[in-house]
């Protein structure tokens, strides 16, 4: 299978890279995040030392680490210009020493991948979304606010 075919393209860097991200969330991404739920939250244990349920919040994820779930979720392929730059040469050795394994990429993309590359790449990731064609107002747009929300408030007030 081809997903770069499927892919949508951002050039980045002064067109000496350039990314291919999936344009929309496939189930892939929510294995991708399960994943990591369990690297970036530690697990707690009771005084029994068993381990509790662990927390599947990312409230106290940094956006470091968001970057790096967009990349791992949806990115299919880096191409590289040459280039002596240090920025594109780190970015480079991250995406040529990925494998299968989350934790060691993870490991790589902290120790390789600046915080002025990882906003880059999150605008790349950004800029290749889709909204899918024709589906209900409810797929395209965010959590309804306050005023136009029709579920009870998890505070327990009324509709």
């Amino acid at each position: 299978m081809n997903l770069k075919k499927l892919s949508k393209k951002a050039i980045i860097l002064d067109g000496l890279v350039t990314t291919y991200f999936l344009p929309y969330r496939t189930r892939k991404a929510g294995y991708v995040f399960d994943e990591l739920v369990d690297l970036f939250n530690p697990a707690e244990f009771n005084e029994q030392g068993e381990e509790l349920e662990r927390s599947r919040s990312t409230d106290n994820w940094d956006n470091y680490q968001f970057v790096f779930l967009y990349l791992e979720q949806y990115l299919v392929e880096m191409t590289f210009k040459k280039s002596d730059n240090a920025f594109v040469t780190g970015l480079q050795h991250y995406w040529q020493g990925r494998n299968d394994n989350l934790e060691h990429n993870w490991e790589l993309f902290a120790a390789v991948i600046s915080s002025e590359i990882a906003l880059v790449l999150y605008g790349a990731w950004n800029d290749t979304r889709e909204q899918l064609p024709g589906a209900p107002e409810i797929l395209q747009g965010g959590k309804p606010d306050q005023a136009t929300d029709p579920e009870v408030s998890s505070d327990g007030g009324e509709q």
